[in-house]
């Protein structure tokens, strides 16, 4: 009843092929700045493959994206928005505004001092297979102000 060694090998070797094609690789993306803010020194972003400046996604996994800058003044709390940039910006499903928690970002932000911002994006399986501009903001709580702001491309694969 029990599968020869043979059979279970082609298996975890078929499972690690699958595997490894759909891996991301992290890729120095390049961004547009916004709203006249502070724009990352550095984005990485982790994609499928990356062309001609877009970083390429497949639906149902997840990408971590780093942003690296230095704000301009000291911030408290900041939030996170992120949307696709078209003629009217439409906010990413699923997006986690409260960023201020050790993880994504540690909180407060000083004034000169160089900052990490990490942000692990999920491609939901129902959004449309296309280019997307993408709009990424963070935000003061008390005053609104934006206090970094970058454009980049993907697309949904």
């Amino acid at each position: 009843m029990a599968a020869s060694a043979p059979c279970w090998l082609f298996v975890a070797l078929a499972l690690c092929l699958v595997r490894s094609s759909s891996s991301a690789e992290v890729y120095e993306i390049p961004v547009r700045s916004c709203d006249g803010a502070t724009t990352p020194s550095s984005l990485r972003m982790e994609c499928t493959q990356f062309i001609r400046g877009t970083c390429i996604l497949e639906k149902g996994n997840t990408y971590n994206l780093t942003a690296e800058f230095t704000p301009e003044r000291n911030l408290q709390e900041v939030e996170s928005h992120a949307a696709w940039k078209s003629w009217v910006e439409m906010p990413l499903y699923g997006h986690e505004s409260q960023v201020c928690n050790g993880l994504y970002l540690s909180c407060p932000l000083r004034a000169g001092q160089p900052t990490s911002f990490t942000y692990p994006l999920h491609v939901h399986e129902f959004l449309m297979r296309r280019r997307y501009p993408v709009i990424w903001r963070l935000k003061d709580v008390d005053t609104e102000d934006t206090a970094l702001c970058f454009v980049f491309s993907i697309k949904i694969m």
